[in-house]
């Protein structure tokens, strides 16, 4: 006899909090010295008249320069300046022509990664911090600091490349990138194709058993040792790429919406749905007539108790599918051009 958990519902997922409304600032009415309260915030830094502060900057001025200077370049390479030019300060383009014999740095954006360890004898890489900076946005920095990561997590060999609660935006961006890596990566071609075969055969959502598709553990194993793709990260990739395969898409829509379905729902529930289904049927006992019940497996596959909010979840997760669906689609569009 065991205690009866309470079911729980698909929740909305967490949106997350605007960098911007994390930090408020209240002063007092009246005079109020603003110096000292900041200076619990920006501590040292601060400066409270223009005098010392263009004495600091003018001491500070090689700052960037010294820092790139006396760095390690891990990698090079050139960004069309045509889109950059225009985000660029008339005058600092100017400076940068007087002084070719000098290169002249600026801080665009910037990235953070650090290692972790990982049982028993490997290393783990985690990307926590990403920004590029306001000006410079929409010209390719972005994608261009993550490939630099992808690049520096395969010539160190740690075991994956993991990233710390990514954004949308952000996730989009990575996804985008290592589709086009992982469709150019020939050692798992013939599983999407076996995987794609499988798929086109027949009508999967008329079926009361789906299968999975998910790729085989020697395709998970070789993307993470070569491309040090993660697992999680490669079965949502793996979704695009048969997606991607799938020609003409809309012949096969409707079965490889059966299969986005299977995965969603075996995301929440945290089990496989292929395997013989676990039922729970209560058993009312003198002990706890609503506490107590019986968990047993139905090598039939038939549900044997209805839960009574079942509908409201079949609705969530509807509109769960729909939502991956249309994620799919947004990414897909945008590397389908560019043809490995």
């Amino acid at each position: 006899m065991v205690q009866k958990r309470r079911r729980v519902g698909l929740s909305p997922a967490d949106t997350g909090v605007e960098a911007n409304e994390c930090i408020k600032i209240y002063l007092d009415k009246g005079i109020t010295d603003l110096k000292s309260a900041l200076q619990n915030i920006f501590a040292e830094t601060i400066v409270d008249n223009k005098d010392e502060f263009m004495k600091t900057f003018s001491t500070e001025k090689d700052f960037i320069r010294n820092m790139v200077s006396n760095g390690e370049v891990v990698h090079s390479g050139v960004i069309d300046r045509s889109s950059i030019d225009a985000q660029v300060a008339p005058e600092f383009l100017c400076s940068l022509k007087e002084h070719k014999e000098e290169p002249l740095y600026q801080i665009v954006g910037f990235t953070a990664v650090y290692k972790f360890y990982r049982y028993p004898d490997s290393l783990r890489m985690r990307l926590s911090q990403i920004l590029v900076l306001p000006s410079f946005q929409g010209k390719g920095f972005g994608s261009y600091l993550v490939e630099v990561v992808n690049k520096v997590a395969t010539a160190e060999n740690v075991y994956d490349l993991t990233v710390e609660e990514p954004s949308e935006k952000f996730q989009h961006i990575r996804t985008c990138i290592d589709i086009n890596r992982l469709r150019a990566f020939d050692p798992i071609k013939p599983a999407i194709d076996s995987a794609v075969e499988t798929l086109t055969k027949g009508k999967l959502s008329k079926k009361a058993q789906i299968p999975r598709f998910t790729p085989p553990l020697n395709a998970i194993d070789k993307v993470r040792e070569t491309l040090k793709i993660n697992k999680k990260h490669f079965l949502k990739c793996w979704e695009i790429l048969i997606y991607l395969a799938l020609d003409p898409i809309d012949n096969y829509l409707d079965d490889y919406t059966s299969v986005i379905t299977n995965h969603v729902r075996a995301g929440i529930l945290g089990k496989d749905i292929e395997a013989p289904k676990k039922q729970v049927v209560d058993v009312p006992t003198s002990y706890a007539a609503e506490a107590s019940f019986v968990v047993f497996k139905s090598l039939s596959g038939n549900d044997v108790q209805v839960d009574e909010n079942k509908p409201d979840q079949e609705e969530q997760l509807k509109q769960l599918v729909e939502e991956r669906i249309r994620e799919i689609k947004l990414v897909a569009g945008k590397v389908s051009k560019l043809r490995i």
